[in-house]
């Protein structure tokens, strides 16, 4: 791998970022970033507008009815297989993922209201905060990744928290991308506790040139108490 600076205009693209390639351009956004567009993947990145919805309230003004605020955070823009575009993000805490389609000619406009999918599952034990997943009381769900096979979409997402070496990645199931999504029973799909390689989440499944799929994903260090290595 070789770092290369992306540049993102003049505001500062925070962690997170995501890209997607849709009709010929590529698009980026981040935590608490608008969307930007580039010609290729490299860059330069030129900002496109804040996420919005129909109304064109931004992201932290849309309503919710859970309680808890929404805002840009751990964003993904998927492209289907019948080229309509989507975003998905996350509450962070118990709040769990929301999705919404994109205007294909104006896609940091939703083009109806955001959809709650999935919350967190406390009866799920592997979910809960804490080493021990100790504290029954609280998660804390982020990281939404879908992909479509044969058919399938599949929700990923991130549980218990970055800080936790039982930081672990689940799935769910669905037959559209507005869901309803189902969990299944062999989640999580990653966990472990032992090791280097501890707490694996907050990761994609992406199809290679190869045709074989992998899986990305970052690690959560003992020393210092919580520090990510992709």
């Amino acid at each position: 791998w070789e770092w290369k600076p992306l540049a993102a205009g003049s505001e500062r693209l925070t962690i997170a970022p995501d890209v997607a390639k849709f009709n010929g351009k590529y698009y980026m956004s981040g935590n608490g970033a608008p969307l930007y567009r580039a010609d290729h993947i490299l860059g330069p990145y030129a900002e496109v507008g804040s996420w919005q919805d129909p109304e064109g309230r931004k992201v932290p003004d849309i309503p919710t009815t859970n309680g808890l605020p929404r805002r840009v955070f751990d964003v993904q823009m998927f492209v289907d297989k019948d080229n309509r575009p989507y975003v998905f993000m996350a509450y962070g805490q118990t709040g769990g993922v929301w999705v919404a389609p994109l205007d294909p000619n104006q896609p940091n406009r939703m083009t109806s209201a955001p959809k709650d999918l999935i919350k967190s599952n406390l009866d799920h034990v592997w979910e809960r905060a804490g080493n021990a997943n100790e504290r029954g009381n609280f998660s804390y769900m982020e990281g939404p990744w879908v992909f479509e096979r044969n058919g399938t979409y599949y929700l990923q997402y991130s549980a218990g928290g970055t800080e936790w070496q039982t930081y672990a990645t689940g799935y769910y199931t669905a037959k559209s991308p507005l869901g309803p999504y189902t969990a299944v029973q062999d989640t999580p799909l990653l966990r472990n506790v032992t090791g280097v390689n501890t707490g694996p989440g907050h990761g994609s499944a992406v199809k290679g040139p190869d045709g074989n799929w992998w899986q990305f994903y970052l690690t959560v260090l003992n020393n210092p108490p919580g520090g990510r290595r992709r």
